[in-house]
Protein backbone atom coordinates (compact mmCIF):
# COMPACT_ATOMS: atom_id res chain seq x y z
CA UNK A 1 0.00 0.00 0.00
CA UNK A 2 1.25 3.45 -0.77
CA UNK A 3 1.34 5.70 2.29
CA UNK A 4 3.32 9.13 1.40
CA UNK A 5 4.40 11.51 4.06
CA UNK A 6 4.66 15.43 3.31
CA UNK A 7 7.30 16.23 5.41
CA UNK A 8 7.09 19.71 6.94
CA UNK A 9 10.24 21.69 8.07
CA UNK A 10 9.22 24.46 10.22
CA UNK A 11 11.08 27.55 12.11
CA UNK A 12 9.82 28.96 15.10
CA UNK A 13 9.26 32.63 15.04
CA UNK A 14 11.99 32.72 17.94
CA UNK A 15 15.35 32.28 15.10
CA UNK A 16 16.47 31.55 11.29
CA UNK A 17 19.01 28.44 12.42
CA UNK A 18 18.01 25.16 10.30
CA UNK A 19 19.58 22.31 12.31
CA UNK A 20 19.98 20.41 9.04
CA UNK A 21 20.63 21.00 5.23
CA UNK A 22 17.52 19.79 2.94
CA UNK A 23 19.50 17.01 1.84
CA UNK A 24 19.62 15.51 5.36
CA UNK A 25 15.53 15.18 5.19
CA UNK A 26 15.72 13.95 1.74
CA UNK A 27 17.86 11.19 3.02
CA UNK A 28 15.79 10.31 6.21
CA UNK A 29 12.70 9.73 4.45
CA UNK A 30 12.80 9.93 0.60
CA UNK A 31 14.16 7.51 -2.31
CA UNK A 32 16.57 11.02 -2.89
CA UNK A 33 18.91 9.85 -0.84
CA UNK A 34 22.94 10.26 -0.89
CA UNK A 35 23.46 9.38 2.71
CA UNK A 36 22.68 6.71 4.91
CA UNK A 37 20.84 3.57 3.10
CA UNK A 38 19.23 2.93 6.59
CA UNK A 39 16.25 5.17 5.98
CA UNK A 40 12.30 5.05 6.55
CA UNK A 41 12.03 3.89 2.89
CA UNK A 42 14.13 1.16 3.46
CA UNK A 43 12.75 0.63 6.92
CA UNK A 44 9.38 0.33 5.86
CA UNK A 45 10.30 -1.94 3.09
CA UNK A 46 11.79 -4.24 5.36
CA UNK A 47 10.16 -3.60 8.65
CA UNK A 48 6.76 -4.09 7.22
CA UNK A 49 7.46 -6.76 4.94
CA UNK A 50 6.94 -4.25 1.88
CA UNK A 51 3.37 -3.78 2.78
CA UNK A 52 3.85 -0.12 3.14
CA UNK A 53 5.24 1.72 0.62
CA UNK A 54 6.34 5.44 1.87
CA UNK A 55 8.72 6.16 -1.15
CA UNK A 56 6.51 8.52 -2.62
CA UNK A 57 7.29 10.84 0.31
CA UNK A 58 8.30 14.86 -0.26
CA UNK A 59 9.66 17.21 1.73
CA UNK A 60 8.46 20.93 1.98
CA UNK A 61 9.84 23.71 3.67
CA UNK A 62 11.70 25.48 5.29
CA UNK A 63 8.62 27.42 6.54
CA UNK A 64 8.78 30.50 9.19
CA UNK A 65 5.47 30.05 11.54
CA UNK A 66 4.20 32.93 13.33
CA UNK A 67 4.42 30.78 16.98
CA UNK A 68 7.35 31.14 19.40
CA UNK A 69 8.38 27.88 21.34
CA UNK A 70 6.54 29.11 24.69
CA UNK A 71 3.41 29.48 22.24
CA UNK A 72 4.03 25.58 21.74
CA UNK A 73 4.23 24.57 25.01
CA UNK A 74 1.81 26.24 26.23
CA UNK A 75 -0.69 24.00 24.36
CA UNK A 76 0.04 20.61 26.87
CA UNK A 77 -1.19 17.66 25.36
CA UNK A 78 -2.24 19.20 22.21
CA UNK A 79 0.80 21.04 21.10
CA UNK A 80 1.45 17.93 18.53
CA UNK A 81 -1.68 18.58 17.00
CA UNK A 82 -1.50 21.88 16.77
CA UNK A 83 2.16 22.04 15.51
CA UNK A 84 1.28 19.66 12.66
CA UNK A 85 -1.57 21.79 11.84
CA UNK A 86 0.42 24.70 11.68
CA UNK A 87 2.94 23.35 9.39
CA UNK A 88 0.13 22.00 6.86
CA UNK A 89 -1.48 25.43 7.00
CA UNK A 90 2.11 27.28 6.51
CA UNK A 91 2.69 24.13 3.57
CA UNK A 92 -0.62 25.15 1.67
CA UNK A 93 -0.14 28.67 2.41
CA UNK A 94 2.93 28.30 -0.33
CA UNK A 95 0.87 26.95 -2.87
CA UNK A 96 1.73 22.96 -2.16
CA UNK A 97 -1.46 20.28 -2.56
CA UNK A 98 -0.58 17.69 0.63
CA UNK A 99 -4.13 16.05 -0.18
CA UNK A 100 -2.23 13.00 -1.92
CA UNK A 101 -0.18 12.27 1.39
CA UNK A 102 -1.38 9.90 4.03
CA UNK A 103 0.07 11.73 6.85
CA UNK A 104 2.36 14.64 7.69
CA UNK A 105 6.14 14.67 10.21
CA UNK A 106 6.52 17.96 11.14
CA UNK A 107 10.18 19.09 11.95
CA UNK A 108 11.17 22.22 13.41
CA UNK A 109 14.23 24.15 13.98
CA UNK A 110 14.21 24.53 17.85
CA UNK A 111 12.96 22.59 20.84
CA UNK A 112 12.66 18.97 21.16
CA UNK A 113 9.91 16.70 21.62
CA UNK A 114 9.38 13.58 19.06
CA UNK A 115 5.74 12.10 19.70
CA UNK A 116 2.81 11.17 17.34
CA UNK A 117 -1.31 12.25 17.27
CA UNK A 118 -4.07 11.29 15.57
CA UNK A 119 -2.47 13.60 12.36
CA UNK A 120 1.17 12.96 12.33
CA UNK A 121 4.07 12.91 13.98
CA UNK A 122 6.55 15.55 15.39
CA UNK A 123 10.01 15.68 14.94
CA UNK A 124 11.63 18.44 16.58
CA UNK A 125 15.60 18.80 17.10
CA UNK A 126 16.73 17.85 20.76
CA UNK A 127 20.38 18.95 21.04
CA UNK A 128 23.37 20.14 19.31
CA UNK A 129 25.06 17.12 17.34
CA UNK A 130 28.20 15.82 19.87
CA UNK A 131 31.79 16.74 18.78
CA UNK A 132 32.74 13.67 15.87
CA UNK A 133 29.12 12.28 15.56
CA UNK A 134 26.79 13.16 12.72
CA UNK A 135 23.09 13.41 13.82
CA UNK A 136 23.90 12.41 18.14
CA UNK A 137 21.08 13.73 20.20
CA UNK A 138 18.70 14.77 17.37
CA UNK A 139 15.08 13.38 17.63
CA UNK A 140 14.33 12.80 13.26
CA UNK A 141 16.13 9.75 13.19
CA UNK A 142 14.45 6.19 12.34
CA UNK A 143 15.23 4.71 15.85
CA UNK A 144 12.70 6.98 16.60
CA UNK A 145 10.42 7.79 13.62
CA UNK A 146 9.56 3.74 13.01
CA UNK A 147 7.68 3.76 16.74
CA UNK A 148 6.08 7.39 16.07
CA UNK A 149 5.26 6.48 12.52
CA UNK A 150 4.21 3.52 13.40
CA UNK A 151 1.74 4.86 15.81
CA UNK A 152 -0.43 6.83 13.52
CA UNK A 153 -0.36 3.81 11.69
CA UNK A 154 -2.30 1.95 14.16
CA UNK A 155 0.70 -0.11 16.40
CA UNK A 156 0.52 0.57 20.27
CA UNK A 157 3.57 0.02 22.49
CA UNK A 158 4.89 -3.26 22.57
CA UNK A 159 5.62 -5.31 26.56
CA UNK A 160 6.70 -7.74 28.41
CA UNK A 161 4.62 -10.82 29.78
CA UNK A 162 3.62 -10.27 33.03
CA UNK A 163 3.27 -6.43 33.13
CA UNK A 164 0.95 -4.14 31.71
CA UNK A 165 3.77 -1.53 31.42
CA UNK A 166 4.90 0.28 27.83
CA UNK A 167 8.26 -0.08 26.73
CA UNK A 168 9.34 -3.03 28.17
CA UNK A 169 10.29 -5.47 25.18
CA UNK A 170 13.48 -4.07 24.27
CA UNK A 171 13.68 -5.93 20.87
CA UNK A 172 10.38 -4.04 19.43
CA UNK A 173 10.60 -0.86 17.61
CA UNK A 174 7.54 0.04 19.45
CA UNK A 175 9.67 -0.01 22.80
CA UNK A 176 11.62 3.23 21.87
CA UNK A 177 13.66 4.88 24.12
CA UNK A 178 14.05 1.24 25.95
CA UNK A 179 15.11 -0.58 22.94
CA UNK A 180 17.84 -2.16 21.03
CA UNK A 181 18.82 1.11 18.70
CA UNK A 182 21.60 0.76 16.45
CA UNK A 183 23.75 3.40 15.85
CA UNK A 184 24.43 4.69 12.28
CA UNK A 185 26.81 7.22 11.00
CA UNK A 186 24.29 10.30 9.84
CA UNK A 187 21.57 9.48 11.51
CA UNK A 188 22.49 8.50 15.09
CA UNK A 189 20.39 5.52 15.68
CA UNK A 190 18.23 2.96 13.57
CA UNK A 191 16.09 0.03 14.08
CA UNK A 192 15.02 -2.49 15.87
CA UNK A 193 12.59 -4.21 13.75
CA UNK A 194 8.87 -4.59 14.54
CA UNK A 195 8.11 -7.72 16.11
CA UNK A 196 6.12 -10.81 14.29
CA UNK A 197 2.37 -9.96 15.96
CA UNK A 198 2.72 -6.60 15.62
CA UNK A 199 3.32 -7.05 11.57
CA UNK A 200 0.08 -9.58 12.02
CA UNK A 201 -2.38 -6.94 13.95
CA UNK A 202 -1.28 -4.08 10.88
CA UNK A 203 -1.61 -7.22 8.45
CA UNK A 204 1.96 -6.17 7.15
CA UNK A 205 3.13 -9.94 8.30
CA UNK A 206 3.55 -11.99 5.13
CA UNK A 207 1.62 -14.79 6.10
CA UNK A 208 2.73 -16.89 3.20
CA UNK A 209 6.50 -17.06 5.28
CA UNK A 210 4.70 -18.24 8.04
CA UNK A 211 4.86 -22.02 9.45
CA UNK A 212 1.69 -23.25 10.22
CA UNK A 213 0.68 -26.81 11.51
CA UNK A 214 -1.41 -29.66 9.86
CA UNK A 215 -4.49 -30.56 11.68
CA UNK A 216 -3.25 -32.78 14.67
CA UNK A 217 -0.11 -34.07 16.80
CA UNK A 218 2.77 -32.89 14.67
CA UNK A 219 6.85 -33.17 15.59
CA UNK A 220 8.72 -31.51 12.99
CA UNK A 221 12.05 -29.28 12.08
CA UNK A 222 11.26 -26.21 11.07
CA UNK A 223 14.39 -23.30 9.80
CA UNK A 224 13.52 -19.74 10.39
CA UNK A 225 15.28 -17.12 8.35
CA UNK A 226 15.46 -13.57 10.35
CA UNK A 227 11.90 -11.58 10.33
CA UNK A 228 13.23 -8.37 8.35
CA UNK A 229 15.00 -11.31 5.78
CA UNK A 230 11.95 -11.96 3.08
CA UNK A 231 15.22 -11.50 0.52
CA UNK A 232 15.98 -14.88 1.66
CA UNK A 233 13.54 -18.18 1.16
CA UNK A 234 12.21 -20.24 3.91
CA UNK A 235 10.01 -19.51 6.51
CA UNK A 236 9.84 -15.72 8.73
CA UNK A 237 7.84 -16.86 11.61
CA UNK A 238 6.20 -20.07 13.12
CA UNK A 239 2.58 -19.98 14.10
CA UNK A 240 1.58 -21.64 16.95
CA UNK A 241 -1.89 -22.72 18.97
CA UNK A 242 -2.98 -20.42 21.11
CA UNK A 243 -1.89 -17.66 19.41
CA UNK A 244 1.86 -17.40 19.86
CA UNK A 245 4.60 -16.16 17.13
CA UNK A 246 7.70 -17.34 17.04
CA UNK A 247 10.86 -14.97 15.16
CA UNK A 248 14.52 -15.15 14.39
CA UNK A 249 16.37 -12.19 15.24
CA UNK A 250 19.41 -11.42 13.34
CA UNK A 251 22.61 -9.54 14.67
CA UNK A 252 22.51 -7.13 11.83
CA UNK A 253 20.91 -4.15 9.92
CA UNK A 254 18.05 -2.90 11.91
CA UNK A 255 18.83 -5.38 14.57
CA UNK A 256 22.52 -4.68 15.03
CA UNK A 257 22.33 -3.90 18.79
CA UNK A 258 20.51 -6.64 20.11
CA UNK A 259 22.55 -8.77 22.32
CA UNK A 260 23.14 -11.82 20.49
CA UNK A 261 21.22 -13.66 17.77
CA UNK A 262 18.15 -15.44 19.42
CA UNK A 263 14.39 -16.91 18.33
CA UNK A 264 11.45 -14.81 20.24
CA UNK A 265 7.99 -15.16 21.65
CA UNK A 266 5.25 -12.80 21.32
CA UNK A 267 1.10 -13.16 22.11
CA UNK A 268 -1.02 -10.64 21.46
CA UNK A 269 -3.77 -9.14 23.82
CA UNK A 270 -6.08 -5.54 23.57
CA UNK A 271 -4.16 -3.85 20.66
CA UNK A 272 -0.42 -4.79 22.30
CA UNK A 273 2.34 -7.78 21.74
CA UNK A 274 3.78 -9.13 24.89
CA UNK A 275 7.60 -10.82 24.90
CA UNK A 276 7.51 -14.14 26.48
CA UNK A 277 9.87 -15.63 28.76
CA UNK A 278 11.21 -18.92 27.74
CA UNK A 279 11.74 -21.97 29.91
CA UNK A 280 15.70 -21.30 30.72
CA UNK A 281 14.13 -17.71 31.94
CA UNK A 282 15.11 -15.73 29.24
CA UNK A 283 13.08 -13.91 26.88
CA UNK A 284 15.95 -13.86 23.89
CA UNK A 285 15.78 -17.62 22.98
CA UNK A 286 19.39 -19.75 21.83
CA UNK A 287 20.25 -23.01 21.21
CA UNK A 288 19.45 -25.34 23.90
CA UNK A 289 16.57 -23.36 25.20
CA UNK A 290 12.86 -24.26 24.53
CA UNK A 291 9.15 -22.93 25.13
CA UNK A 292 6.34 -24.60 26.13
CA UNK A 293 5.48 -27.73 28.67
CA UNK A 294 7.90 -29.90 29.67
CA UNK A 295 8.80 -33.17 27.55
CA UNK A 296 6.33 -35.93 28.58
CA UNK A 297 7.64 -38.46 30.36
CA UNK A 298 5.65 -41.97 31.20
CA UNK A 299 1.93 -42.79 30.57
CA UNK A 300 0.23 -40.25 28.07
CA UNK A 301 -2.20 -37.88 29.61
CA UNK A 302 -5.78 -36.76 28.02
CA UNK A 303 -3.96 -33.30 28.64
CA UNK A 304 -3.03 -31.03 25.39
CA UNK A 305 0.95 -30.54 24.86
CA UNK A 306 3.06 -28.08 22.67
CA UNK A 307 6.49 -27.05 23.24
CA UNK A 308 9.08 -25.28 20.89
CA UNK A 309 13.25 -26.41 20.92
CA UNK A 310 15.78 -24.28 19.50
CA UNK A 311 18.14 -26.53 18.20
CA UNK A 312 20.26 -24.76 16.37
CA UNK A 313 21.35 -20.87 15.63
CA UNK A 314 23.64 -19.93 12.66
CA UNK A 315 24.61 -16.49 12.30
CA UNK A 316 26.18 -16.80 9.08
CA UNK A 317 23.17 -18.39 7.06
CA UNK A 318 21.40 -16.85 8.85
CA UNK A 319 19.00 -19.36 10.37
CA UNK A 320 17.01 -20.53 13.31
CA UNK A 321 16.18 -24.62 13.12
CA UNK A 322 13.51 -25.08 15.40
CA UNK A 323 11.87 -28.61 16.88
CA UNK A 324 8.10 -28.06 16.95
CA UNK A 325 5.55 -30.32 19.01
CA UNK A 326 1.99 -30.14 19.46
CA UNK A 327 -0.42 -32.90 20.58
CA UNK A 328 -4.16 -31.58 20.71
CA UNK A 329 -5.97 -32.41 24.14
CA UNK A 330 -8.45 -34.92 23.87
CA UNK A 331 -11.88 -34.13 23.14
CA UNK A 332 -13.40 -36.39 25.56
CA UNK A 333 -13.08 -33.52 27.93
CA UNK A 334 -16.10 -35.30 30.10
CA UNK A 335 -14.54 -38.02 30.35
CA UNK A 336 -10.88 -36.04 31.61
CA UNK A 337 -13.39 -34.49 34.38
CA UNK A 338 -14.53 -37.45 35.49
CA UNK A 339 -12.84 -39.05 39.08
CA UNK A 340 -12.89 -42.62 38.90
CA UNK A 341 -13.18 -42.78 42.31
CA UNK A 342 -16.53 -41.29 42.49
CA UNK A 343 -17.34 -44.23 40.02
CA UNK A 344 -16.87 -46.20 43.12
CA UNK A 345 -16.99 -44.32 45.79
CA UNK A 346 -20.43 -42.56 46.66
CA UNK A 347 -22.55 -39.96 48.93
CA UNK A 348 -20.45 -39.17 52.14
CA UNK A 349 -17.56 -41.83 51.34
CA UNK A 350 -16.66 -40.24 48.23
CA UNK A 351 -16.95 -37.03 50.15
CA UNK A 352 -14.57 -37.42 52.69
CA UNK A 353 -12.19 -39.19 49.78
CA UNK A 354 -12.23 -35.98 48.06
CA UNK A 355 -11.77 -33.41 50.77
CA UNK A 356 -8.79 -35.53 52.06
CA UNK A 357 -6.69 -35.76 48.95
CA UNK A 358 -7.94 -32.18 47.30
CA UNK A 359 -7.78 -29.72 50.14
CA UNK A 360 -9.42 -26.28 49.52
CA UNK A 361 -6.14 -24.24 50.03
CA UNK A 362 -4.85 -24.36 46.71
CA UNK A 363 -0.97 -25.22 45.31
CA UNK A 364 0.13 -22.17 44.13
CA UNK A 365 3.44 -24.00 42.73
CA UNK A 366 1.06 -26.14 40.59
CA UNK A 367 -1.46 -22.94 39.32
CA UNK A 368 1.59 -20.96 38.63
CA UNK A 369 2.69 -23.78 35.97
CA UNK A 370 -0.89 -23.85 35.11
CA UNK A 371 -1.15 -20.19 34.41
CA UNK A 372 2.18 -20.23 32.54
CA UNK A 373 0.92 -22.49 30.02
CA UNK A 374 -1.98 -20.70 29.11
CA UNK A 375 -2.61 -18.21 26.32
CA UNK A 376 -2.48 -15.10 27.95
CA UNK A 377 -6.06 -14.29 26.45
CA UNK A 378 -7.06 -17.20 28.25
CA UNK A 379 -4.63 -16.51 31.67
CA UNK A 380 -6.31 -12.67 31.91
CA UNK A 381 -9.94 -14.23 31.32
CA UNK A 382 -9.28 -17.15 34.56
CA UNK A 383 -7.79 -13.82 36.39
CA UNK A 384 -10.78 -11.70 35.76
CA UNK A 385 -13.13 -14.89 36.97
CA UNK A 386 -11.10 -15.48 39.85
CA UNK A 387 -11.70 -12.05 41.35
CA UNK A 388 -15.30 -11.93 40.65
CA UNK A 389 -15.71 -15.06 42.76
CA UNK A 390 -13.60 -13.80 44.98
CA UNK A 391 -15.60 -10.66 45.47
CA UNK A 392 -18.32 -12.97 45.58
CA UNK A 393 -17.57 -15.26 47.99
CA UNK A 394 -16.66 -12.08 50.47
CA UNK A 395 -20.53 -10.80 49.64
CA UNK A 396 -21.36 -13.73 51.24
CA UNK A 397 -19.75 -13.89 53.83
CA UNK A 398 -20.41 -10.41 54.59
CA UNK A 399 -24.23 -10.94 54.46
CA UNK A 400 -23.56 -14.32 56.35
CA UNK A 401 -22.49 -12.06 59.12
CA UNK A 402 -25.08 -9.53 59.13
CA UNK A 403 -28.09 -12.70 59.69
CA UNK A 404 -25.76 -13.74 62.89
Amino acid sequence: MKTPWAIILCKFSDGDSEPFPMQYYKDLFTPADVGSKWNMVKFFNECAHGAIDVSGSQVFGWFKLNKTVADYNSLGGSARAALIGWARAAAVAAGHDLSPFYSTVACTNLWGDIGASGYGAVGQIKAPPALGVVGQGLTPTPAILGQEMGHVYGLQHSRRDGTTMDYTDQWDMMSGYNDYAALDGEFASIGPAYNAWNLRYMKWLDESRVWKGPDGAYDQTITLRPITRRDLQGYLAVEMPGGLLFEFREQAGWDGAIPRPAVLVHSFYQGHSYLMTGNLGASDLIAGDSYGAPIPQGVPTLSGFQRVDVIAIDPAAPSATLRIRYKPGSTATSVAAVDPISLILSGAAYIAWAEGHNPHVPDIANLAAALHSMPIEERSFAVARARVLADTAKAVLEAARTVG
